[in-house]
């Protein structure tokens, strides 16, 4: 199921550029339907919704915005609009501007675009190896989920096997031998590392009496060599 709508045109849904990112302006179509959402109100619900599922491609959120423009048909909607955007962005707001026009394209009510800063890929890693490190595994998935769109292959696979060892981490802490044993079979798939993936074999080998120390202490050195190797 598509997130967000197709480009309607030759350009790029997103662009990056040194440390920021922009987003193409988007207008309110539904990627389900492909059609224009009917009235100002759904139109930029549905421009914002796709705006914050673009970002989630690529490990961004709303917070990240720092500069918007709105496009407006008829500026007499400001009102409807900003009121919606308010339940999007939060303090600290990104800056705006807001533009009356003529015409949109599909005869669209309300189009915005925006540039969103990307931080540091290198210190969000190293935050998810420090809770790693901590056995704070969620924090670590979190961290290590937001860096991993953003790198280049064979990392950005790399970086997927440990954020689902994470997740077995967290299995085996709940008692899900199972859902433990899924997201292993899914990181020894990923990884390049040998040395990782032997032991990740011995895991699977004895899943049912594994214990999430056990797993840790076997790979802990292996996740903190395979860190440095990412830059």
């Amino acid at each position: 199921m598509p997130k967000y709508p197709k480009p309607i045109g030759p350009y790029s849904v997103y662009k990056f550029a040194g440390d920021f990112v922009y987003l193409a302006g988007q207008i309110g179509i539904n990627p389900e339907t492909g059609e224009l959402e009917s009235g100002i109100e759904s139109q930029t619900e549905r421009v914002l919704t796709n705006i914050a599922n673009v970002l989630s491609e690529i490990g961004l959120t709303l917070e990240h915005v720092v500069k918007t423009t709105i496009f407006l048909k008829n500026i007499e909607d400001f009102p409807k609009v900003n009121e919606i955007y308010g339940k999007y962005f939060k303090e600290n707001y990104p800056a705006r501007s807001t533009v009356a026009v003529s015409e949109l394209p599909k005869g669209a009510l309300v189009e915005i675009e925006v540039v969103a800063y990307i931080p540091n890929i290198k210190e969000e890693i190293e935050k998810g190896l420090k809770s790693f490190l901590e056995s704070s595994y969620f924090e670590s998935h979190e961290w290590w989920e937001k860096a991993w769109r953003r790198l280049e292959e064979p990392l950005k696979s790399e970086l997927r096997a440990l954020i689902h060892i994470d997740a077995a981490l967290i299995k085996l802490r709940e008692g899900n031998m199972e859902g433990a044993k899924i997201h292993i079979e899914r990181a020894l798939n990923l990884s390049t590392d040998e040395d990782l993936k032997g032991e990740l074999r011995n895991a699977l080998k004895n899943i049912n009496e594994l214990s999430e120390t056990e797993l840790y202490e076997s790979i802990k050195g292996h996740v903190q060599r395979i860190i440095k190797t990412l830059f």
